[in-house]
C-alpha cells in the first residue's frame, strides 16, 4: 500500500507542471467572448523558423463561414523565459487544411509582420492569462468549450515548428488527487 501511494503521489507531481486548461467562450455579433489559459504551456522547438501560430488540433468542426477576431490584451508568451508581447492577438478556427494545420483545427496567432525567430532547442511558452475576444459575426459557435487535446506551434503557412503538446483534461488531475486522498483516508482508518 505504501508503494502504491508513493507511486501515485509521484505521478501526480509529474502531472502538475504540464496540466493546462484552456477555456473558451465564443463571441457573438453583439457580445464579446473570452479565453482563459490557467497554466503555462511549454512548446519545445524541433524545427527552426518564424513562429506565428499556436494551433489547437481538432478544436472544432470546420465552419466555412467562421471569421477571425481579436484578443485583448496582447497575447502573452515567452521565448526561453524572455517575455514577448505581440500585438494583434487573433483567434479563429481553420476552414481548410494548410500543411500541418487541418480543417478542424483552431489557432491563436499574432501579427505575421512580427514573427518570433525560433531555432531547434528553444522553448516557446504560452503564459497564463485571461483575454477578451472581440464580438464578431459568424465566429464558430463550437468554440465554446474547455479545450483538451493537442497543441503545437507553426509558421504562417502551417508548418509545425514544435513538439505536439497534450493539454490534459482537468478531470484527470482531479480524479487522481481524489484517489490519493481516498487512499490516505483508508490508510488512516486502518491504523
Amino acid at each position: 500500500m505504501k508503494c502504491f501511494l508513493f507511486c501515485l503521489s509521484a505521478a501526480l507531481l509529474t502531472l502538475t507542471p504540464s496540466h493546462a486548461v484552456i477555456i473558451v467562450i465564443a463571441p457573438t455579433s453583439t457580445t464579446a467572448g473570452s479565453l482563459e489559459i490557467t497554466e503555462t504551456i511549454h512548446f519545445p522547438i524541433t524545427q527552426s523558423g518564424e513562429a506565428v501560430i499556436f494551433v489547437f488540433q481538432g478544436w472544432v468542426t470546420s465552419d466555412e463561414t467562421s471569421v477571425a477576431t481579436f484578443l485583448s490584451p496582447n497575447l502573452s508568451f515567452s521565448l526561453n523565459d524572455n517575455n514577448l508581447n505581440r500585438s494583434a492577438g487573433i483567434i479563429d478556427s481553420a476552414n481548410a487544411a494548410s500543411n500541418d494545420i487541418g480543417p478542424n483545427d483552431g489557432y491563436l496567432a499574432w501579427s505575421s509582420f512580427n514573427p518570433v525567430e525560433v531555432v531547434v532547442g528553444d522553448t516557446l511558452t504560452l503564459s497564463v492569462g485571461t483575454y477578451s475576444i472581440a464580438a464578431a459575426s459568424n465566429f464558430n459557435p463550437q468554440a465554446t468549450q474547455t479545450f483538451t487535446g493537442n497543441m503545437f506551434v507553426s509558421n504562417i503557412v502551417g508548418n509545425r515548428l514544435s513538439e505536439i503538446v497534450a493539454v490534459p483534461e482537468p478531470s484527470l488531475y482531479t480524479a487522481l488527487l481524489g484517489l490519493v486522498s481516498l487512499a490516505l483516508l483508508l490508510r488512516r482508518r486502518r491504523a
